[in-house]
C-alpha cells in the first residue's frame, strides 16, 4: 500500500517527533511510505522551552521519501504539500498527526485541497493526538471542528478520547477509530538499577519518577505534595526529568519550603532518546499526576519497556493504558493525598512492583508492539471507505435532534 504520513519526521524532538518516526518505519516494513514533514513548526513564543533545534532524534529508515514543505504560518506551503502528494506521491491514504489546533491553519487547507481541488483518490484520515488541546487559545475549537469534519476518518489513541471527539466536536462515532498507542523511545535496556542510581547520584533507597516535559496540566505540583507525606515513612527520592515550559523557579521554592531538595533530584532539561534509559533504570515507580488530560501518553510505554510500574490519574486515556492492579494504579486527580497512599502502598510491596512491572512489559510486547499497532492500521487503511459528504451532514443535522442525542450515547 501507499501511504503519506504527513508528521514531523524531522526538524524536531520529542514525544510526537518520535513517535511519527517509529510509525514511519514500522509501516515501510510492509508498504510503500513518504512523508510531508515541516520545515518550521512554531513561533518561538509558542514554545517556551530553551532546547536548541534539533534535526530530529531518530533516524528514519532509509527508502522512505521525506518533503520537508510546511510551515505553520503558510498557506503556500499546504498547496506546494497538497501539489506534491497528488502529482508525485500518489499515495492511496494521508495519514495526519494531528496534535495542537493551530496546524489547522495549514492541515485544513491541506485536507480542503487534497480533496476538493486536487480531487485526490487518496482517504485522508487524522491520527488525532489530543482531541481537546493541553492549553487552549483562539481559533483552537474552530479549527478542529473543521478538521474533524472535512477528514475521513479520525484515530485516537483510547476510547475515552472517541467519547471526547463524539461530545465536543459531534462527531460520528463510527467514523471515529481507536488504534493502540506504539512506544516512542524505545532506547535498549542498557542500565541496572545500581548502576542507573550511581550515574544520577541517587542514594535512597527507593525513587519516583515524573518524566517529560513539565507544563502546568502534568500536576507536578500534587506530586510534591504527596512527596511530602510519603517521606514521613519512606527512605524515597523525587527524580524530576524533563524541560520546564514555565515554573522552575516557583518548583525549587515550593522543594525548599517544604524541606524536600535534598531529596530531590532536578534535571530540569531536554532528555534526549539516548539518556532515557539512565532515568527508568533508575525508578522504581512512575508518576504521571495529570489533572487534566485529552491524549494519550508515550511515557507510560517506556516505563513498561523498563518494567517500571505506573501510577497514574483518571485523567484522559491513561485508565485504558495503565491497567489498574495489573500493570499500575489509578488515582482520582488533584489528590495528593490518595496519589500519597497509593505510591505508599506500592513502596511496601517488592513483589507486587516486580510483577506489575513484569505485566507492563508483556502488555507492550503484546498489545501494544509496533507490529500489532501497524497491522491495525493497514487494516484500517484499506477497508474504511470515505463518509460522503452529505452523508455525514445529514448525519450531523440529526444529531441536533433530542432524540438522535439519546441515540448517538446508546452508540458509545
Amino acid at each position: 500500500m501507499k501511504i503519506c504520513l504527513v508528521a514531523p519526521v524531522t526538524r524536531w524532538r520529542g514525544g510526537i517527533h518520535q513517535y511519527s518516526v517509529q510509525l514511519a518505519n514500522n509501516l515501510a516494513k510492509t508498504n510503500e511510505v513518504q512523508a510531508v514533514s515541516y520545515k518550521s513548526m512554531f513561533p518561538r513564543w509558542f514554545y517556551p522551552g530553551e532546547s536548541v533545534k534539533q534535526s530530529g532524534e531518530i533516524a528514519v529508515s532509509e527508502g522512505i521519501a521525506i518533503h520537508e514543505i510546511l510551515k505553520y504560518h503558510s498557506v503556500m506551503s499546504s498547496f506546494k504539500a497538497a501539489r506534491i502528494i497528488n502529482n508525485s506521491i500518489r499515495p492511496e491514504v494521508v495519514d495526519i498527526q494531528w496534535f495542537v489546533p493551530q496546524h489547522g491553519f495549514i492541515l485544513i487547507p491541506l485536507i480542503l485541497l487534497l480533496k476538493y481541488w486536487f480531487r485526490s483518490k487518496a482517504k485522508v484520515l487524522l491520527t488525532v493526538h489530543n482531541v481537546l488541546p493541553h492549553e487552549r487559545r483562539l481559533f483552537d475549537g474552530l479549527f478542529s471542528r473543521l478538521a474533524f469534519r472535512f477528514s475521513d476518518r479520525l484515530l485516537v489513541h483510547a476510547e475515552k478520547l472517541r467519547e471526547e471527539a463524539v461530545q465536543h466536536f459531534r462527531q460520528d462515532p463510527r467514523k471515529i477509530v481507536v488504534v493502540p498507542h506504539g512506544i516512542c523511545a524505545d532506547a535498549a535496556v542498557a542500565y541496572g538499577k545500581c548502576e542507573a542510581r550511581a550515574r544520577l547520584g541517587i542514594k535512597q533507597k527507593h525513587v519516583l519518577l515524573f518524566f517529560g516535559f513539565v507544563r502546568p496540566y502534568k500536576g507536578l505540583n500534587d506530586l510534591i505534595g504527596a512527596f511530602e507525606r510519603v517521606v514521613e515513612r519512606f527512605d524515597v527520592a523525587l527524580l524530576i526529568a524533563g524541560e520546564f515550559f514555565s515554573g522552575l523557579a516557583q518548583c525549587r521554592e515550593a522543594l525548599r519550603n517544604k524541606g524536600l531538595l535534598e531529596r530531590t533530584y532536578l534535571f530540569p532539561r531536554y532528555i534526549s532518546s539516548e539518556e532515557v534509559p539512565v532515568y527508568f533504570a533508575a525508578a522504581d515507580l512512575l508518576i504521571q499526576p495529570y489533572v487534566k488530560f485529552s491524549g494519550q501518553s508515550g511515557v507510560t510505554q517506556t516505563a513498561y519497556l523498563h518494567s517500571v510500574p505506573v501510577i497514574a490519574t483518571d485523567v484522559g486515556g491513561l485508565p485504558e493504558l495503565v491497567v489498574h492492579g495489573k500493570t499500575g494504579t489509578i488515582v482520582q486527580a488533584q489528590d495528593p493525598t490518595g496519589l500519597a497512599s497509593a505510591i505508599e502502598t506500592l513502596l511496601v510491596d517488592d513483589d507486587r512492583r516486580r510483577q506489575y512491572g513484569l505485566n507492563g512489559k508483556k502488555l507492550l510486547e503484546t498489545e501494544l508492539a509496533w507490529d500489532r499497532v501497524t497491522q491495525t492500521l493497514v487494516e484500517i487503511y484499506a477497508e474504511l471507505e470515505p463518509i460522503s459528504m452529505h452523508e455525514r451532514t445529514t448525519q450531523e443535522s440529526e444529531r441536533k435532534t433530542p432524540q438522535n442525542e439519546s441515540r448517538k450515547v446508546h452508540i458509545l
